[in-house]
């Protein structure tokens, strides 16, 4: 029989799991990421990473003991050295626990989002803890209305998006590193913007996405993302207007409501990227005004899309 993932709280309340055995042996190794030895604290890092991704890990799994060497860490305060092993694990764990709700307020007190803006300012650290670092700055700031992002995190986000052709040369950068900074960049703009439109980030973000993402960049979520930006661009009559002048953002848009051939495997992730696809195109469709706005390659590529059947088809089969 299949268990789902909330028969755990369902069934048991928090005090009761607290005082279980595992749970008691469980939070008392990952007390240890404290310990003096550093390969100790890294392998209760790497654990606390791991057991954190789990839908059954709770947020009282973490002391307020693990919570203070986790800080200590990520501000390079410990009294003890900690290799780089460590920090990435921790940035994992971090990320994890960011995407809990109930964890929010004991990471707004101990000021996580600063921490975890001067890792994306220290230029000796290399790109791929960054990239977990920014994921983690938009976690705390979708859940938490008490923070904001720093100007510097934004614009080192602007400089992934610009830059990351030069990053991959001259930092010899692999490509998975790259695409993670990318998508971290992009999921970043995108809670600024759900939150509060902002017309300059928009300019920027449709200039970098037509300029030195869209024709790169071909990984599911990175496409999907991008769609999700465009939806979001929409809201604002001003940056919808802004997108009715770019052939390429159209474009993109209708060529991801094509068929394609697919993996089994990517059969759920292509759907979803046409049901984005769909959406992004009825929120332009809403505003539509040909008396206002030059429409003529909108109004083009509706008349020359004939998918319209398999697109609705196949969204209502989802």
């Amino acid at each position: 029989m299949l268990v789902s993932e909330n028969y755990f709280d369902e069934t048991f309340d928090e005090a009761f799991v607290q005082k279980q055995p595992e749970v008691k042996i469980l939070t008392g190794m990952l007390n240890l990421l404290s310990h003096e030895n550093p390969f100790i604290s890294e392998q209760i890092s790497i654990l606390l990473a791991n057991v954190s991704n789990s839908p059954y890990f709770k947020y009282y799994f973490v002391t307020d003991r693990c919570i203070k060497s986790l800080i200590s860490i990520l501000r390079f305060h410990s009294k003890h050295l900690h290799t780089e092993v460590s920090l990435l694990a921790i940035l994992i764990a971090v990320l994890n626990l960011s995407a809990m709700g109930d964890i929010v307020s004991g990471i707004e007190n101990m000021q996580f989002l600063n921490s975890l803006q001067e890792i994306i300012k220290n230029q000796a650290l290399p790109y791929v803890n960054k990239s977990i670092g920014l994921l983690a700055i938009s976690n705390i700031y979708t859940l938490s209305k008490k923070v904001d992002i720093s100007m510097e995190t934004q614009e080192f986000a602007f400089r992934i998006l610009r830059s990351w052709k030069t990053i991959q040369e001259e930092d010899k950068e692999n490509a998975e590193v790259i695409m993670n900074l990318v998508y971290a960049s992009l999921i970043l703009f995108y809670n600024i913007l759900l939150r509060k439109p902002q017309r300059d980030i928009v300019t920027k973000l449709i200039t970098y996405l037509t300029e030195n993402i869209m024709d790169f960049f071909t990984d599911s979520q990175i496409v999907n993302v991008i769609l999700e930006l465009i939806t979001l661009f929409t809201k604002d009559k001003e940056t919808s207007a802004m997108l009715f002048k770019e052939k390429k953002i159209l474009s993109y848009v209708f060529s991801r409501l094509t068929k394609q051939k697919k993996s089994a495997e990517a059969g759920h992730s292509n759907m979803e990227t046409v049901k984005l696809a769909a959406l992004a195109l009825s929120r332009l469709a809403s505003r539509f005004d040909e008396k206002v706005l030059n429409c003529e390659f909108f109004i083009e590529q509706l008349k020359n899309f004939d998918n319209f059947d398999w697109v609705i088809e196949n969204i209502s089969a989802l």
